[in-house]
């Protein structure tokens, strides 16, 4: 008979038990051991449903009966292991049933949990838990030390005292030190030592009323930017970027003069991790910098912010509803009109967040239709439609051609929403956005990602005086960019420019005085006109794009345009020195534009502290189509060193290419697909 294992880690919030549960995940020899690894956060509510979301890493929903049958099939026989983190259940008949659809494994199949209630160890646990104790008051001293660096003899005297009265946890200690850093008052590290939040009973109260006295050594901006984060759910991955841009729609970012909203925002982000506000600040597999708040910190938010944030889903009902309430997330399968009667009693409401809808879009439905002109106060709108159901999709084209539709019903509900700073309808099945759109002249985020039928934009996308981010990654069926694209003075994103055939359409020389950075890609650039390379197409100035695709044509056979492309090639002028990341697809030239080979010099280690490179930071090259290639560069420039960082290359139907530069040190992963030459081949 094989039986489930189940091991509980029990301590108080902010001693480790999730970082202690993280490490053994990680671990290289736990990996090697174990078939399949999963991590589920479950916090407060016990949903056996999301449970099994989370293991199948399915976001569509399903029938309980359907999720049951494909955890089995997923585990059944396998050695595997799963953490159940932050675990507050004590239903002993709900963890019945879990358990019942997990114990399908081999022998040797393995649950570890963690929780602050020692009932729920017993509940659950089938071998004695691991009850994590307090740092000792020497290991506390060397955490404390580690992240305050005190000095001066007295101020590590005082240090020692602060420090002996952090209860041994390693979150006070870490926050604490981290507060008292870069603070050389004495009499400020004394009023930490001395305050009377010490004389609380010795539970998580104290715990949190310590954190609460960091809380409040935050300037005021700090403050505001850390108990925002209490609309996002516990445990959950926050994007820095859009993070940023949502603590931009509701105005928490101070003004500087001649500094950047979102560079002054970073530095808050810097700043709530660098005092452990935030934490497990890391890259995502997309590269997005994300991080995560602790669940005393997600607490600690909470309380400070009351009632302003609130969650519609399976476990709060409408009821739940108040008048104070200004950031709302929508996370229901079901949205009964009773619900909708209450959100239109919410005059103040903020931001309106819906994402993980059902698969009948009935809920955005509902809210749209008979919510948003009754929000005239809103900043924030999402409604992404991450659902991979096509009658979703459906469903979300018929209500935005509601919605958006070009008569008096667009007018009357975008009219109302002259405040909205924020909008994401990415994923959806939107063939057009219609000009009432550009109606919302302070909106500063526009994120229309993955909508692939998308033909175009408004006309009049010039009048979005105040866009600052245009998001239109994988817009597959974008044709053309409006004119007055260079209109847009304040524009910092543009994922996705798209050269039209008409004279009507913009042109490339638009962008030209653009402060753009980030990710780009300029597609049909053989549509480029002689009127406007002469006008300007340099991107000499442009450094702060770091991935770049450029995109002549993929089904233009005619070598006769082999001139022209690398007539545009060359006016391009594109600045090397930051990119990370480039694509060259459908290129007819037989020779690179001169810029790639243009030398950047960068810092060294060496005698003279700087060395000449091409593409000193590039990791990523794909070079695709590109059938009259013959080099990627020069010879002549093999000798000062190219590509020093460049792990990852992917060449493709290049019929004429040689061999590629000697000496690349850092290539990990080569991929060539379709014809390529023997010369390549042999190199």
């Amino acid at each position: 008979m094989v039986f489930l294992t189940v091991l509980p880690i029990v301590g108080i919030g902010g001693l480790g038990k999730t970082t202690l549960a993280q490490t053994v995940f990680d671990d290289e020899e736990i990996t090697k051991h174990f078939e399949t690894k999963i991590w589920v956060c479950v916090s407060n509510e016990f949903d056996i449903k999301l449970v099994m979301k989370v293991i199948l890493e399915e976001k569509a929903e399903a029938r309980s009966e359907e999720l049951q049958k494909k955890v089995r099939e997923k585990l059944s026989g396998k050695r595997y292991l799963i953490i159940l983190d932050d675990v507050w259940n004590e239903n002993v008949e709900a963890w019945n049933q879990l358990r019942s659809i997990l114990d399908c494994g081999s022998n040797g199949a393995f649950v570890l949990t963690t929780t602050r209630k020692r009932n729920v160890a017993e509940i659950m646990g089938t071998i004695q838990h691991f009850e994590l104790s307090s740092l000792s008051q020497d290991d506390c001293w060397l955490l404390f030390e580690e992240c305050a660096k005190p000095k001066l003899p007295n101020f590590i005297n005082i240090g020692k005292e602060i420090s002996r009265k952090c209860m041994g946890v390693p979150l006070v200690t870490n926050v604490l030190g981290s507060q008292l850093r870069f603070n050389c008052d004495e009499k400020e590290w004394c009023r930490i030592r001395d305050s009377e939040i010490w004389e609380i009973s010795q539970n998580e109260n104290l715990i949190l009323s310590i954190l609460r006295l960091s809380y409040y050594d935050l300037s005021y901006h700090l403050r505001r930017c850390f108990v925002f984060c209490a609309i996002f759910p516990k445990d959950a991955e926050i994007e820095k970027v859009r993070l940023i841009q949502l603590w931009m729609a509701h105005g928490l970012i101070p003004i500087v003069k001649n500094q950047e909203v979102e560079d002054i925002g970073n530095t808050i982000w810097n700043e709530l991790c660098r005092r452990s506000f935030f934490q497990d600040d890391k890259f995502d597999q997309s590269g997005n910098e994300i991080c995560k708040m602790h669940d005393l910190m997600h607490d600690l938010s909470k309380s400070v912010m009351k009632d302003e944030c609130y969650t519609l889903d399976v476990n709060n009902s409408s009821d739940g509803l108040k008048r104070d309430i200004r950031h709302l997330t929508v996370r229901v399968n079901e949205f009964v009109k009773t619900s909708v009667l209450s959100l239109k009693k919410i005059g103040g409401l903020q931001s309106l967040m819906c994402n993980g809808i059902d698969v009948e879009g009935n809920v955005t439905m509902k809210i749209c239709l008979s919510v948003l002109k009754e929000l005239p106060v809103l900043r924030v709108l999402e409604l992404r439609c991450i659902e991979v159901n096509e009658d979703h999709h459906l469903t979300f084209q018929i209500l935005f051609n509601i919605i958006f539709r070009k008569h008096h019903i667009s007018r009357s509900y975008m009219g109302h929403l002259k405040h909205l700073r924020y909008l994401d309808i990415s994923y959806n099945y939107l063939i057009i956005l219609p000009d009432s759109i550009c109606d919302l002249l302070n909106l500063q985020t526009l994120k229309l990602n993955g909508c692939f039928m998308l033909e175009s934009l408004p006309r009049n996308t010039k009048d979005l005086i105040s866009l600052r981010h245009l998001y239109l990654e994988d817009c597959f069926g974008l044709k053309y960019m409006p004119r007055g694209t260079r209109q847009l003075k304040h524009l910092k994103t543009l994922s996705l420019f798209v050269i039209g055939n008409k004279k009507r359409d913009c042109q490339l020389d638009e962008l030209k005085e653009l402060d753009i950075g980030g990710s780009l890609e300029l597609k049909n650039l053989g549509r480029v006109s002689d009127a406007s390379m002469e006008r300007g197409i340099s991107m000499a100035k442009k450094t702060s794009i770091n991935e770049l695709e450029l995109e002549w044509r993929s089904d233009d056979e005619d070598e006769s345009k082999s001139t022209r492309d690398e007539k545009i090639g060359e006016a391009l002028e594109v600045s090397t020195v930051g990119l990370k990341k480039l694509k060259m697809i459908g290129y007819k030239g037989v020779n690179l534009p001169k810029w790639v080979n243009n030398v950047n010099t960068i810092a060294s280690s060496s005698v003279d502290n700087e060395m000449i490179v091409l593409f000193p930071l590039l990791e990523e090259l794909y070079i695709v189509r590109m059938k009259n290639l013959r080099e990627l560069v020069s010879p002549s420039c093999w000798s000062i060193g190219a590509f020093p960082n460049l792990c990852m290359l992917l060449i493709s139907d290049c019929t004429k290419l040689g061999a590629l530069p000697p000496h690349l040190k850092s290539l990990k992963y080569v991929n060539v697909a379709g014809k390529c030459s023997d010369e390549f081949v042999r190199g």
